[in-house]
């Protein structure tokens, strides 16, 4: 017998072989508050000195606050004489300051 002689029961209707549904509805929210107070010393370096005595400086800082690196960089130009006795000298006394804060993670 060839395929053609199997009797079928009922025809099939190629209009209801298959049949796919669905939907998707999502909904969400969400937000991050940060609030953060960094108080530090940062190590600078005298990269120049200009022709009128002042210092050109460049430093930077990484600090592993809940397993993010933060970075601190402070880059600018001082005056000898606002150097304080204990070789430090206050961010305000820093002209043309250029401070950053950043981090990653």
């Amino acid at each position: 017998l060839g395929i053609d002689a199997i009797p079928l029961k009922d025809t099939a209707d190629p209009a209801n072989l298959l049949k796919v549904t669905g939907s998707t509805n999502t909904q969400g929210t969400g937000a991050v508050k940060r609030k953060e107070k960094i108080d530090t010393q940062i190590a600078a370096l005298i990269t120049q000195v200009l022709p009128n005595g002042n210092f050109v400086i460049d430093g930077s800082q990484e600090i592993l606050i809940n397993n993010e690196i933060r970075e601190l960089t402070v880059k600018g130009v001082i005056r000898p004489q606002d150097i304080k006795s204990d070789n430090t000298i206050d961010s305000t006394q820093i002209a043309e300051a250029r401070i950053t804060y950043g981090g990653r993670g």
